[in-house]
């Protein structure tokens, strides 16, 4: 017999997301007390730090992210976060972006924590066409992902821009390098 204190313990990385008919995810509100777990941990909604989003990857260029459950991490100090940092979440490959949602986090030695955060490229990771179903072929594995209270706030059928997260500026494609300089 599961008693109510067990099944809370078990619900705690339930999402309950909704989908849309083309299998990308509805909007969803982030729970108060996870925003309220979230201030003790000095993160706030609007803020953003990089992240290689799935650790089985490490920080290739091209990767291969697959629909379902996935564990990204902090690779250098942020802030308030220590390298090592985990965030735990979802990928949705449907559609013509993947969209990454992370619902908890633990940094290193410490207590898993509940989290509303996302992968911000301006609405989703724009994957290649030729992806097959369930896999997304994106630029790489690093992002920036952004503490919110609302998840899905992007408005997908509006023109995006591109964010480019590399080293320095000598690693981005030539084309981007090239309208960069003067």
């Amino acid at each position: 017999m599961v008693t109510l204190g067990a099944l809370v313990v078990l619900c705690t990385g339930c999402s309950g997301v909704r989908l849309r008919p083309d299998g990308t995810p509805e909007p969803q509100d982030c729970p108060r007390q996870t925003l309220e777990a979230m201030a003790r941990m000095g993160l706030y909604p609007g803020d953003s730090f990089p992240v290689v989003m799935d650790e089985r990857l490490g920080v290739a260029s091209k990767a291969r992210l697959e629909e379902g459950s996935v564990v990204g991490y902090v690779d250098r100090p942020y802030e308030q976060l220590p390298e090592g940092t985990r965030l735990f979440g979802q990928v949705w490959t449907a559609g013509e972006m993947v969209i990454i949602r992370y619902d908890a986090i633990q940094v290193p030695a410490g207590h898993r924590m509940p989290l509303c955060a996302e992968v911000d490229d301006s609405g989703g990771q724009e994957k290649d066409p030729a992806s097959p179903k369930g896999v997304a072929i994106i630029q790489d594995n690093v992002g920036v992902v952004k503490v919110v209270t609302r998840y899905g706030e992007h408005d997908f059928s509006k023109d995006r821009g591109r964010v480019y997260i590399y080293r320095t500026i000598e690693d981005l494609p030539p084309k981007v390098r090239k309208k960069l300089k003067p």
